[in-house]
């Protein structure tokens, strides 16, 4: 006997012992099963329903008192203890059966310490029958006022996966998944304009889903139910559409006013993008949420006071090749203002120019372009009978594998290249390639700096380059940029560009 003063008072067995009931399991264990097996089996013949009680598993970490109640098996007419029933990975030997016409139709686990586990519990759904897992209590076995069939059994789970459990309506998990995105242009009369960005969001329920939802700006403005099969969605997205663009009808209002939305809907990365982005890419002089990304095509002439869409601007389309989905539009590069060539002071950077990393569309539009992960090669040869060169573009940071095989790969074609990157990406380690800092300030617009030479716009400076200027040979390049690159190289390079006397521009990352 063990009567200690910590674990319940029990009787233990010798090693070599065999208990009567020929298995290790607790009393408590024995006692609820073989109770719950005699209680079923006095409801057979009576039409007995059995009827589950399941408690909210209310919030993380907390508790709630809520239950349900609600209706599971009836009409048994055998319960068995410990027989086998037939899984696809073999037999399964629950707790308690309960059979109709010799056919399993459910079966229930005890549990007293280790619930059942996910193998079997993926083993038990394999079977098609439906189970439940009870806890052992002692005040289900009270002789006065134990459980009877007549009662509602309390259960800790209903088959399913693991801590499958309910919760009430206070407590159950809603989840909103962006799927879609559209920025649509509004255009008014007497000049007035006004970006709006629709979305469509899946809405679930415990991880089910209920509804494609359209939504603008926080105001709802049409839900569809569907459940998460794709032949489901694509039924309910046409009302999901219809409402879209009656939306739009009603905020143009007057029919001198009309919208612009030259894009498909944006989906995965691009759509989540499209929206974390809004209120950050505001431009100073152009408060229009993605300002840069998506340019508004529109203007409007108020000495003729109507709007027009400049010639440069017909084509323009907003959705772009994934590659490219996240950079600033081309055409707004376009129709931004120059900027000025100004002289930079050998080893200085002249102004705050590095907002963010440089991408090839910035250099121009009708190169030949190759892409080799986040290097970009612009291949340029507008002077005949003359060396081809091409500009290397980084656009996020690279290995040294991928840069030496690119550049290995240009000198066997007998092409001069000069790379182009923010410093971040650039170290003294590639001292041996010519390297000049390119990225985009904090308005988009790309721009080169090369010391003792000059800040030029990016297009500009890819015309240059592409005509065999002197002041931009690889060479020539390289020997001016010599000594920053040295600056870039070991320990905490942002905290050498911070502290090095004559380096104006504090270090900024994306």
């Amino acid at each position: 006997m063990k009567l200690g003063r910590i674990r319940r008072h029990h009787a233990a067995h010798a090693p070599s012992a065999v208990c009567s009931a020929m298995r290790p399991e607790t009393a408590l264990h024995v006692d609820t099963k073989l109770y719950l097996a005699m209680q079923l089996r006095t409801a057979i013949g009576h039409r007995a329903e059995l009827v589950l009680r399941q408690r909210c598993e209310g919030p993380s970490g907390g508790s709630c008192t809520e239950v349900r109640d609600q209706p599971w098996l009836r009409d048994w007419d055998e319960v068995t203890v410990e027989t086998s029933i037939v899984a696809a990975d073999g037999r399964r030997r629950p707790d308690i059966v309960l059979r109709r016409g010799g056919e399993a139709i459910g079966a229930i686990e005890v549990l007293v310490t280790h619930p059942v586990s996910d193998e079997k519990s993926a083993s038990l759904a394999r079977t098609a029958v439906p189970w439940i897992e009870v806890r052992a209590d002692e005040k289900l076995l009270d002789p006065a006022n134990g459980w009877r069939p007549d009662n509602a059994l309390p259960v800790a789970r209903i088959g399913g996966a693991p801590n499958d459990g309910w919760r009430c309506e206070r407590h159950r998990r809603h989840e909103t998944l962006l799927i879609a995105a559209r920025v649509v242009d509004i255009y008014r009369d007497e000049g007035d304009r006004e970006r709006l960005i629709y979305r469509v969001d899946e809405l679930r329920v415990e991880g089910a889903t209920q509804a494609l939802s359209l939504r603008c700006h926080g105001r709802d403005i049409a839900t569809e139910r569907c459940d998460g099969s794709l032949k489901s969605q694509r039924a309910a997205w046409p009302t999901l559409m219809k409402a879209f663009h009656s939306d739009i009808r009603t905020r143009t209002g007057s029919p001198d006013s009309f919208a612009d939305s030259p894009m498909r809907w944006a989906k995965g990365d691009v759509a989540e993008n499209l929206v974390d982005e809004a209120l950050a890419d505001i431009q100073p002089h152009d408060p229009t949420p993605l300002a840069t990304r998506y340019p508004r095509r529109w203007f409007f002439a108020r000495e003729r006071a109507r709007w027009f869409l400049p010639r440069d601007m017909r084509s323009v389309r907003w959705d772009r090749p994934s590659i490219d989905a996240f950079a600033v539009h081309p055409a707004w590069v376009a129709s931004r203002a120059v900027v000025r060539e100004r002289p930079a002071p050998d080893g200085a950077w002249s102004s705050f120019i590095f907002a963010s990393r440089p991408v090839a569309a910035l250099f121009g539009t009708g190169l030949r372009v190759t892409h080799k992960g986040p290097i970009a090669v612009l291949m340029l040869n507008a002077v005949p009978d003359e060396r081809e060169r091409a500009l290397v573009i980084l656009s996020s940071a690279a290995d040294d594998d991928e840069v030496r095989h690119v550049a290995r790969s240009l000198d066997d074609a007998g092409v001069e290249h000069l790379w182009l990157s923010h410093p971040l990406d650039w170290h003294s380690a590639r001292s041996d390639l010519a390297w000049a800092a390119a990225g985009r300030d904090n308005r988009g617009r790309g721009v080169v700096l090369v010391d003792g030479l000059g800040i030029y716009r990016a297009d500009a400076f890819a015309r240059s380059f592409e005509r065999h200027n002197p002041r931009m040979n690889p060479d020539a390049v390289r020997a001016r940029m010599a000594e920053r690159v040295s600056l870039l190289g070991g320990g905490d390079r942002r905290h050498q560009w911070a502290t090095t006397p004559g380096l104006a521009v504090k270090p900024h990352t994306e």
